[in-house]
């Protein structure tokens, strides 16, 4: 049997799903529990601070819902009924499209990996808000393999409305990006616009 962290709200393991990997590197946990009538609890660990084992109170560096309630909506717009499993990086490309502004904010906020090596980064909230609509079932998820430069050797998530799609279907990242006419590593078209951790606009 899989040995589950304990969830950070409601301290139980019981609840607990398969985590997924954060594009950022970190660990997303799902806790389907009621937690006071607020619903499913989703939160991300850290590879530098995440516990070897299971304790009771999780040192480690967590992220609350709360930090992603404003991406749930236009991340559910970037879904179509009968389409695709989408890689990752497509979902995030889809929802930096429909929601400039949330979108810049949460790099602003929280960086992210176009601008540099990070460890928590608005990449990750993107995951978390997906996790959450998962947890919902609203979307459905997978880890598999990652394309293009910024992930090579590396699974990552792929997500669907339908978790009855063939895992065939898939809309990878080096496929999108040709269809945009873009190169796969991260250019100064991507970074344009943006400003992160530090990072000037469009650098």
């Amino acid at each position: 049997m899989a040995d589950f962290m304990l969830c950070t709200n409601c301290q139980d393991d019981s609840q607990m799903q398969l985590p997924m990997n954060a594009p950022d590197g970190g660990v997303i946990h799902t806790c389907l529990g009621d937690h006071r009538g607020t619903g499913p609890w989703v939160f991300t660990v850290h590879p530098a601070v995440e516990p070897t084992r299971t304790v009771r109170r999780s040192p480690a560096r967590v992220e609350s819902s709360g930090v992603t309630a404003d991406l749930l909506e236009p991340l559910t717009a970037c879904f179509e009924a009968g389409g695709p499993w989408l890689e990752f990086g497509v979902v995030e490309a889809r929802l930096r499209e429909r929601a400039p502004e949330v979108f810049a904010r949460h790099v602003a906020e929280a960086g992210h990996t176009m601008f540099g090596p990070a460890s928590n980064t608005a990449s990750g909230r993107v995951a978390m808000a997906l996790s959450t609509l998962r947890a919902r079932g609203a979307v459905a998820g997978f880890v598999g393999k990652s394309t293009g430069s910024p992930w090579r050797g590396r699974t990552i998530s792929h997500w669907c409305l339908e978790g009855s799609t063939p895992r065939t279907e898939v809309l990878s990242w080096v496929e999108d990006r040709a269809q945009r006419g873009l190169s796969e590593g991260w250019t100064d078209e991507d970074r344009a616009g943006l400003t992160a951790a530090g990072a000037p606009v469009g650098v």
